[in-house]
């Protein structure tokens, strides 16, 4: 189903392309099918014009099909024509400043909205309740533009104490052990002062269970100092991207030019701005962790 967002809101903001994507038929590689003869290479490009007030864009995210977006799609040539490769050449510097985003993984505030994806949280909701305005019935599309003014605490109440349905009618369990406690921690995150409200008023809440165990972090934002498992061996991260190997095997080792075998040495990686770990212990972050999810 196509996600459906509120109609395109014109802003004074300045116009810029946030996002593209080129397909390249002539690359069997990146085409899970076979093209046909007559398929086309094609590039899309998303426009912009309130990237000012976007924290989806501020942490590099982009949503295409948000309200503030344009979306403009080019045919370009087939792969035997002689023109395809100077097409997609063309594109590519055209654009080769501009960084390809991803969708955010967790709430986030996107000028009048708050952009929400969470499985089942809107499925088959009744129509007495206030989260019905943003329920499409059984065949649900969880990814959903909550209007500002409706995002306050009794309107995340409500979506924490959902029961959502199966087709078959029962309780969809994963929602209240899973989904449920991962939107009250991505709130914290994002949202301190609605979630610091939403303990106030409903101290119930407290008592959920919460973690970051299973969560994706960036390597770079993670605890300093603090051993875990990294591939099977024990690593700390040291700061300034060096992530240290603690036991790393190592049959080349000399003392007194004698080669030394089953020793254990320290080696220091390189990690990337964007390599991530899976949290396996509380103890691996802190305030400045970055999550992906």
């Amino acid at each position: 189903m196509t996600t459906e967002c509120p109609k395109y809101k014109e802003t004074t903001g300045k116009e810029i392309i946030t996002d593209w994507r080129l397909s390249d038929v002539s690359d069997r590689a990146s085409h899970i099918f076979k093209q046909k003869a007559s398929a086309k290479s094609k590039v899309t490009i998303v426009y912009c014009k309130n990237t000012e007030n976007c924290d989806a864009y501020k942490k590099d995210f982009c949503i295409n099909f948000c309200p503030y977006s344009k979306t403009i799609k080019e045919a370009g040539f087939t792969a035997k024509s002689l023109s395809n490769r100077k097409w997609i050449s063309k594109y590519k510097e055209m654009f080769k400043d501009v960084k390809q985003k991803s969708e955010p993984k967790k709430m986030i505030r996107i000028g009048d909205y708050i952009y929400f994806d969470y499985s089942f949280w809107n499925f088959n909701v009744d129509k007495d309740s206030v989260l019905y305005k943003y329920s499409k019935g059984i065949f649900n599309d969880s990814k959903v533009f909550i209007e500002k003014e409706d995002f306050t605490v009794d309107f995340i109440k409500e979506i924490l104490e959902s029961y959502p349905k199966s087709l078959m009618g029962g309780n969809i369990t994963e929602y209240n052990k899973k989904v449920a406690p991962m939107i009250l921690l991505h709130l914290k995150e994002e949202f301190n002062d609605l979630y610091c409200e939403l303990l106030d008023k409903y101290p119930i809440f407290t008592k959920f269970v919460t973690t970051n165990i299973g969560r994706v972090a960036l390597i770079k934002t993670i605890k300093k100092d603090v051993v875990f498992n990294y591939q099977n061996f024990d690593a700390v991260y040291k700061g300034d991207n060096i992530l240290r190997i603690l036991n790393y095997p190592s049959n080349l080792i000399f003392l007194n030019d004698v080669k030394v075998s089953n020793q254990k040495i320290e080696y220091d990686l390189i990690v990337g701005d964007n390599d991530t770990i899976v949290i396996k212990s509380e103890n691996q972050c802190d305030e400045n962790t970055i999550f992906l999810n």
